[in-house]
């Protein structure tokens, strides 16, 4: 009897799993997402971590090009596993196909781009291609994903090509709209461009409008008449009569040239020829030929005016010996 009650009693004290398998798979969900995680930390951020940068270093040859799939897939796989593990049905089956679909896809990549699979699409494409040639390992590959994608949707080939062409459909109407979007979007703004355009020229000829004409009079230049010229034999003739010593008789070369300067009528009477009055004009002080800096003048002033709230339709210079003269029409 007391062996019995032993026994019953060690049967008793015996206990359970320490998780149960909801548990457990939830455990291994987040597993593969922080796994998945810390991978894509390291791809992004290198040398920001060192746990990240070893898992990086570890992994990453391995897929190549591949390698920014992998926290995707992880982080996918770990969301599966969490939500779909337990109504699934044949789970080892569909973990197996899928990272067969993966290395399928590196040696796709392998196949298109050498040395961009990694070792694994090194392994699987360049074996596939030594032995089918590129074309046909292409070829193989492809079969075996269309395989792998109709065991893991339970499905047909018809209707997963038809699934396809419905997802290629959807993809053309959304890529055509974007393309609609973008050729109205263009069309709109070339239109605010042209509209732009033509406020502008008109802003322009409007302004141009409004500019007042700056008109410079020509300086004018009074013609005096000639000087009466006589000759040496008629002044020689005048002084004779007029008393004066001829040229070369003994007199002073001073009476000579006195006389130059003045004029004996027949009657008798002497006449004084004078200078001109442009000695009087200051030296260096004549008309500038140059219309540019009675323009800028004339623009300088239209400014100063404009600034005080005064418009000017026209402006006429009137250049002048010493000065100039500007003549201003303001606006009515």
């Amino acid at each position: 009897m007391a062996k019995r009650g032993g026994e019953s009693t060690g049967r008793q004290t015996r206990r359970g799993p320490l998780a149960s398998r909801s548990a457990l798979r939830t455990l291994l969900s987040l597993a593969f997402a922080v796994t998945g995680v810390i991978f894509a930390v390291g791809l992004i951020l290198p040398g920001r971590g060192a746990l990240a940068d070893v898992l990086r270093d570890v992994l990453a040859p391995w897929f190549g090009a591949g390698r920014w799939l992998v926290p995707v897939l992880l982080i996918s796989f770990a969301v599966w596993i969490e939500r779909r593990s337990a109504s699934a049905s044949r789970v080892p089956l569909r973990i197996a196909l899928s990272l067969l679909a993966l290395v399928g896809l590196l040696a796709l990549v392998e196949i298109v781009f050498p040395t961009h699979g990694g070792r694994i699409g090194s392994i699987a494409g360049g074996g596939a291609a030594s032995l089918l040639t590129g074309i046909g390992a292409f070829a193989a590959w492809i079969g075996i994903l269309i395989a792998i994608g109709l065991i893991l949707a339970e499905s047909t080939v018809r209707r997963l090509f038809a699934t396809l062409f419905a997802g290629a459909k959807v993809g053309a109407e959304v890529i055509g709209d974007g393309v609609e979007k973008l050729a109205a979007e263009r069309e709109r703004i070339m239109q605010e461009r042209e509209a732009a355009r033509a406020a502008e020229e008109a802003r322009a000829r409007d302004e141009a409008a409004r500019q007042p004409v700056i008109a410079i009079a020509p300086p004018e230049i009074a013609l005096e008449p000639p000087a009466a010229v006589e000759t040496f034999a008629e002044t020689e003739a005048a002084s004779v009569r007029a008393g004066s010593p001829a040229r070369g008789s003994g007199s002073g070369s001073a009476d000579g040239s006195a006389a130059a300067g003045t004029k004996t009528r027949p009657d008798g009477a002497v006449s004084w020829g004078l200078p001109s009055t442009s000695l009087l004009d200051a030296p260096g002080k004549s008309v500038s030929p140059n219309a540019s800096i009675h323009q800028a003048n004339a623009a300088i002033i239209v400014q100063k005016l404009r600034d005080l709230g005064i418009e000017i339709t026209s402006v006429t210079a009137n250049p002048g010996p010493v000065v100039t003269q500007y003549e201003l029409t303001p606006a009515p």
